[in-house]
């Protein structure tokens, strides 16, 4: 999983969500995986960069309960997809103020 994990990571860095999407569609981490909360919080991201929000909402609501089952208490992709989710829902404002902390 973790190598899954930097090739997607790789791939949204070289601004190709549909190759890190692809990369994400062969893998599917357990829910005892200590890696899931990441995987749904890059499966979010790349909703989110691609304009499906919705989808991209879902995604964050598994990585959240993800999170809870790993013990984490933070995880910043979760936070660049909410940021991307409301660039896709047409809010670039209010997305530049979350960016900005």
């Amino acid at each position: 999983m973790l190598r899954v994990y930097h090739a997607v990571i790789a791939a949204i860095l070289r601004g190709k969500p549909r190759r890190a999407e692809a990369i994400l569609d062969r893998a599917r981490p357990q829910a005892s995986d200590p890696l899931a909360s990441s995987f749904h919080a890059m499966t979010a991201l790349i909703a989110a960069l691609t304009g499906r929000a919705d989808e991209a909402v879902r995604a964050i609501a598994l990585a959240e309960a993800s999170m809870q089952r790993e013990s984490r208490t933070t995880n910043p992709v979760i936070d660049q997809a909410r940021t991307w989710i409301l660039v896709a829902r047409g809010r670039p404002q209010d997305a530049r103020r979350v960016a900005a902390g």
